[in-house]
């Protein structure tokens, strides 16, 4: 093996040590782990173009001690950030530039929304939990409970703006290369060009 290789294990080794001891301190909280990796979470949503189906491949969820739900989605790069609050989102203009600046990703939203479906009577919350720096970033932080659904609601408005925006032939493609970063990761680079 090159220097490279021992390198890379170390950084592992530490990262992967950081990540048991940061589960360790969170161990207290929780009451089980209800899934990992789950594929089968998903169904239809409607909207005024008609129905549209989704699947969800939750990393984890787990049943908390105060009988709450959480669900966790590690992220292993730069951190990402979840929808901002209710009242940036009342703000939100339906355009792809706000949408995307306010809601960053549809992710959690959706996760929230068919964990919810599927466990309709327990209260769920949704955060980014990056392997990186070992930080967590709630979809719902306390002071925001009761706004959950009034979120999500919006959520699934600027998704259904986007699907709108998607499957109308008047609107012209646009590539968003704000990010230089994920156009190169991604798998449609070349159809852009």
């Amino acid at each position: 093996m090159g220097a490279e290789a021992f390198l890379v294990e170390y950084i592992m080794r530490y990262r992967l040590q950081q990540f048991l001891d940061n589960e360790e301190k969170r161990s207290i909280d929780i009451k089980k782990i209800i899934s990992l990796e789950d594929d089968t979470l998903g169904g239809k949503i409607g909207f005024e173009r008609g129905e549209f189906s989704f699947i969800c491949k939750i990393d984890r969820l787990e049943e908390l001690k105060d009988g709450t739900l959480l669900i966790i989605d590690y992220k292993t790069g730069n951190s990402a950030n979840p929808p901002q609050k209710l009242v940036k989102l009342q703000e939100m203009e339906m355009n792809r530039e706000d949408i995307r600046r306010r809601i960053n990703s549809f992710q959690l939203p959706l996760y929230y929304y068919f964990v919810k479906e599927r466990y309709p009577r327990y209260r769920v919350n949704a955060v980014l939990y990056s392997l990186k720096n070992m930080q967590i970033s709630q979809l719902f932080k306390e002071k925001d409970r009761g706004s959950e659904e009034e979120v999500i609601n919006y959520c699934l408005k600027a998704l259904e703006f986007i699907i709108s925006e998607i499957l109308n032939p008047a609107v012209p493609f646009v590539p968003d290369d704000s990010d230089p970063r994920i156009c190169r990761n991604c798998s449609y680079f070349y159809l852009c060009r």
